[in-house]
C-alpha cells in the first residue's frame, strides 16, 4: 500500500501532527460536507462565522477540512481565524480524547483521534472558520469547501473515505439598515 504524508499545521506554536494517507480504495458510503453560515447578510467590516458538518460516513478517526471564499464585486471575505469547538454537543467527535490543528495561512483545519473511529448519520460539527468582509466590501461572496489534496476524511487505518462537498453558502455584503419608505419618514 502507497502512502503519503500530510502535515496538519498546530497554530502559532508550529507544531506538526503527521497523518499518514493511504491511497487505496474508499469506503463504499459517501459522507456529505456541509457548510452553515451565521448570516446571510452583513454589512462591510461584519463579522461571519461559517461552520462546517458532515454526517453520513463510518468508521472516521481523522478530517481535515479547507475552505475559501470568493466572488463579490468589490472587497473580499478575510479570513479572520479558525476554531474547533471540542466541547460542541454535536462536535464529530464527542468526548473522545482528540488532536486538533488549525493553519490560518492555507485556511485549514483538522482533527484526529487517539484512538478508535466513529459512525456518523446526523449532522455533527467539524470547524468554524470566522470571516471578515473588508472596508467597502459588496456584493454576494461564496464560501465553499475546497475539494481535492486539502480536505478530507480518514479511517483509523489510514483508508481515505469517499466525501462530496456540499455547494457553497453565500453570504451578501452591503448595506443591511432599513430603507426609507416613498412619502414616509424613516
Amino acid at each position: 500500500m502507497k502512502t503519503h504524508v500530510k502535515l496538519l499545521s498546530m497554530g502559532i506554536l508550529g507544531l506538526f501532527a503527521a497523518v499518514a494517507v493511504a491511497e487505496s480504495s474508499a469506503v463504499s458510503s459517501q459522507a456529505n460536507l456541509e457548510l452553515k453560515a451565521s448570516a446571510k447578510r452583513i454589512s462591510d467590516g461584519e463579522l461571519v462565522s461559517v461552520d462546517v458538518f458532515v454526517k453520513n460516513v463510518e468508521d472516521v478517526a481523522v478530517y481535515q477540512v479547507q475552505v475559501a471564499a470568493t466572488g463579490g464585486r468589490q472587497g473580499a471575505l478575510e479570513l479572520e481565524s479558525i476554531s474547533i469547538n471540542k466541547d460542541r454537543e454535536d462536535f464529530v467527535f464527542g468526548a473522545a480524547q482528540v488532536i486538533d490543528a488549525v493553519d490560518n495561512v492555507k485556511s485549514r483545519a483538522g482533527a484526529l483521534m487517539m484512538s478508535g473511529s466513529t459512525d456518523v448519520s446526523d449532522s455533527r460539527y467539524l470547524v468554524t472558520y470566522n470571516f471578515r468582509a473588508t472596508r467597502g466590501a459588496a456584493g454576494t461572496f461564496v464560501v465553499s469547501i475546497q475539494s481535492g489534496e486539502e480536505t478530507f476524511l480518514l479511517s483509523p487505518t489510514s483508508d481515505k473515505l469517499a466525501a462530496r462537498a456540499a455547494k457553497g453558502v453565500e453570504v451578501v455584503v452591503g448595506r443591511t439598515g432599513g430603507r426609507s419608505l416613498k412619502g414616509g419618514n424613516r
